[in-house]
């Protein structure tokens, strides 16, 4: 709940109040002993350039908790300036899809501690499938650890009651593309130029807090199996556009030994994205264009590694994936299948099953 501001009564002239967000809730109550005597009152409202919170959207940037002066103090030197009471502020923190959120306290860290930080903290959520999750509520004097938002959203919710008040925080976010993914199933989606937007593709990224579109990104998106003898699978999905500007820099789009090495995607075996003697090539190859890559299967864990600039309003790439285990022992009804069925199969494959029923049956395949 947000929270109390004030609670009047009485013919003293309140002081006068600042929100520290948009919105001001006025709750008016009598009870039965009211009359006709007592007049009630009446305020005035008006727009003030003051207050916290709002929706950033940014490649990086700086949370600060709100100040006001506080009165000297013998001891204290008078410029000590500290959170105001009864304070709530939130903040909603945008990156692009294909990007995550990195949350960095720095500075000092000073908010009045109490149990379970009930009185005053600063809360970090983030957004997953619509979903708002709490990842941690913090107060005290020791800086969080860092924080890293698997999303493209992450909320920071600054919250003070009336009493103790103390220096605040100070907090540091930055977008990083790619990730570790480990989950069996799931999706992965690139950095993208959304088409529906009305901005061009210079306004939409200068927008999004990007300083130089013309730089090549390289993004890693690293597909982890539980072990060594797991069999990650990749299927490509439509639409599939990694391509440059038609004739850029003189740029033939037929030519793709000239394109592919500006913008490309790269399907990698294994965890890493260096060209060694024991892994002399990529294991799914190098594609750019507009057709849809091939399914691909990797052992243990892939990578892909995709290079793009903002300039060139790619839409990117959406790839689903499902990791295999590889063989193993099953005591309950289930569904076999090779790594990589109905896409692809990987050459040199080893998989063992056993099947064990229980006592007094026995396994029937069909």
């Amino acid at each position: 709940t947000s929270p109390l501001l004030g609670k009047y009564c009485g013919t003293n002239l309140p002081n006068n109040i600042t929100s520290m967000s948009r919105f001001l809730f006025v709750e008016f109550h009598s009870d039965e002993n009211s009359n006709g005597n007592r007049r009630g009152f009446r305020i005035v409202t008006e727009d003030v350039p003051r207050g916290c919170g709002g929706v950033v959207h940014a490649k990086r940037g700086n949370i600060f908790s709100p100040r006001v002066s506080t009165t000297y103090r013998p001891g204290e030197p008078s410029s000590s300036r500290r959170y105001p009471h009864n304070t709530e502020c939130e903040w909603i923190i945008e990156t692009i899809p294909g990007y995550e959120l990195r949350l960095l306290f720095t500075n000092r860290f000073d908010i009045e501690i109490s149990a379970n930080c009930s009185n005053d903290y600063v809360e970090i959520s983030v957004e997953v499938k619509g979903v708002w999750t709490s990842v941690g509520k913090y107060c005290g004097k020791q800086i969080p650890a860092s924080i890293n938002a698997t999303s493209t959203r992450a909320k920071v919710l600054f919250h003070t009651n009336e009493a103790i008040n103390a220096e605040g925080f100070a907090l540091t976010w930055f977008s990083v593309c790619g990730g570790l993914y480990t989950d069996p199933t799931g999706e992965i989606r690139s950095a993208t130029y959304d088409r529906d937007s009305s901005l061009s593709s210079f306004h939409y990224w200068t927008f999004r807090g990007w300083e130089n579109i013309w730089e090549t990104q390289k993004c890693d998106y690293i597909i982890q199996g539980s072990s060594d003898s797991d069999y990650v699978v990749g299927e490509f999905l439509e639409p599939f556009h990694v391509s440059p500007i038609a004739n850029a820099y003189g740029v033939d789009l037929s030519d793709t030994s000239i394109r592919c090495p500006i913008v490309n995607v790269s399907v990698w075996d294994g965890n890493d994205t260096s060209l060694t003697p024991s892994r002399p090539r990529r294991s799914g190859g190098v594609f750019c264009g507009e057709t849809v890559p091939p399914a691909f299967i990797a052992t243990g864990a892939a990578v892909i590694s995709y290079n793009y600039r903002a300039a060139f309003e790619n839409y990117g790439f959406r790839l689903k994936y499902s990791i295999y285990q590889c063989g193993g022992l099953i005591t309950e009804p289930t569904t076999i299948s090779s790594p990589g069925h109905p896409y692809t199969s990987a050459p040199n494959m080893n998989c063992t099953w056993v099947v064990k029923a229980p006592r007094n049956k026995v396994p029937r395949i069909k």
